[in-house]
């Protein structure tokens, strides 16, 4: 351009770029006008995974789905006990799955969605489904239904239902309002839903969760007795830091993470050729999976996918019979079923927990190991002054601000209570109230306490969930 002004440069560049993308649109509007070609040069458009089991577009391996395999899962769900696994209510439920992501926008309330009804419908498992999402609630756009009614003779609400799936969201509660709350009172309509919804009897409770680790995901976590996490990603690196950083908060709450779904992973044209959709490689989910010892997954791109919503289609998704053609159909169902077989493998194995009593007559915290046949016996002081609560330990830096002197050499715990999977709720004689992992008891207990070989006999007498009043 020589001396040319920059400005008269910038707007050639600028035309320039626009007849790119406008010729790039005319080329890809005729690529749609035009049938694809198979393989043969008909222009048919190739089988898709679902028309014919067993085939698949080629360069394309989701997850294999054997029916007859996903079937045999029902029985194993339905040979666990119905327990109350939501705290301060009475319904009995199997399995408890989160569905979950790091990141917002990665399709993670379509792929829940579709995954409780899936369980439903192709499985025959009676299913409910909670959106947990306080602020944006996508349930009602997924499933739009409407008309929550109060139980007759108690305070519990009816969930909605929809193709035989229970149905809880806030924006059922408040239909088109929106929710400019702080984290407690956010937190508070979510323990409000759980417990006040009747559920009844579940064979698997599935939660949408919002987006990141915060509020809810505690309230959640200290409420509820999760089985296993189902955690939704895109192939980006933004998305799976954020992947990596919810992982780790559910491992310190216990709450195991069974399977990374990588959603919109590729587009898979009709004419065989796959596409990945993000410029980091295909197998990036895959490689955190593998570092973190996690089952994997991926879906495609499914443009009809929002059609799913529209006036006078079948919703969701997966209902649709006429969607039984798509790769996505038939590749959430593949994972959904490797994401339940791992979740049943992990509830299958586990080792009885920890159980703490406060002995009101030897005044000792009773710490029992049943997988390790040990008995601690423990003096409550040494435990009450291990709280990290905001009163105990300054946030920012850790330094501890509770002071020794302060606490009554008798202190003793009024109440015990199970906490989620993962800790016990301490109320103490002080006015106190102390929230400690089952690691931090145990950690303190080997530290301070007294070890025995424990009596078989009195732990298999011991309930599993208990509230132990302090007596004289």
């Amino acid at each position: 351009f020589g001396s040319r002004d920059m400005s008269e440069f910038r707007s050639v560049v600028f035309a320039a770029a626009g007849g790119a993308v406008l010729a790039l649109a005319f080329v890809w509007l005729g690529r749609q006008a035009q049938p694809c070609k198979s393989e043969n040069g008909s222009g048919e458009r190739l089988p898709l995974r679902g028309e014919q089991v067993g085939e698949c577009v080629p360069g394309s391996v989701p997850v294999p789905f054997d029916s007859t395999s996903f079937a045999a899962l029902l029985p194993r769900i339905r040979r666990l006990p119905l327990q109350q696994k939501i705290k301060g209510s009475s319904a009995g439920i199997r399995l408890v799955v989160l569905v979950a992501s790091g990141k917002g926008g990665v399709g993670k309330s379509s792929v829940a969605t579709n995954f409780a009804f899936a369980l439903s419908k192709e499985l025959g498992a009676s299913v409910g489904l909670m959106d947990a999402d306080v602020y944006g609630p996508s349930l009602p756009s997924l499933v739009p239904v409407s008309g929550l009614q109060k139980s007759d003779g108690a305070n519990k609400i009816e969930p909605l239902q929809h193709r035989g799936v229970k149905l809880m969201s806030f924006g059922f509660l408040r239909p088109g309002e929106s929710a400019p709350v702080r984290g407690p009172i956010a937190t508070g309509i979510i323990q409000s839903m759980l417990t006040n919804t009747n559920w009844g009897e579940l064979d698997v409770l599935v939660l949408d969760m919002p987006p990141g680790t915060g509020d809810v995901h505690l309230t959640v976590s200290q409420n509820l007795k999760v089985d296993g996490a189902v955690i939704v990603t895109t192939a980006n690196e933004i998305s799976l830091v954020d992947v990596a950083k919810g992982i780790d908060m559910f491992e310190k709450v216990d709450i195991p993470s069974a399977c990374i779904l990588e959603n919109m992973s590729y587009f898979a044209c009709r004419c065989g050729i796959k596409t990945s959709l993000f410029t980091s490689p295909e197998e990036s989910g895959a490689a955190l999976a593998h570092a973190g010892g996690i089952a994997y997954a991926h879906l495609p791109f499914e443009p009809l996918l929002s059609a799913s919503t529209l006036p006078g289609v079948p919703f969701p998704f997966i209902c649709d019979e006429r969607n039984r053609g798509s790769m996505w159909y038939w590749s959430l169902l593949g994972a959904a079923e490797m994401a339940l077989r791992e979740i049943l493998v992990t509830v299958e194995s586990r080792e009885e927990p920890a159980q703490v009593v406060w002995s009101a007559r030897q005044r000792k915290l009773v710490v029992l190991l049943p997988s390790r046949g040990l008995e601690y016996r423990l003096t409550p002081r040494h435990l009450r002054l291990a709280c990290r609560c905001a009163q105990c330990v300054d946030e920012f830096s850790g330094r501890p601000v509770l002071d020794p002197a302060s606490i009554p050499q008798g202190v003793s715990p009024v109440s015990v209570e199970e906490t989620g999977n993962y800790a016990r709720t301490f109320v103490w004689t002080d006015g106190h109230s102390s929230i400690f992992s089952l690691g931090i008891i145990l950690q303190t207990a080997e530290e301070f306490g007294d070890c025995t070989v424990a009596d078989p006999g009195s732990r298999t007498a011991q309930p599993r969930r208990r509230v132990t009043i302090a007596s004289a």
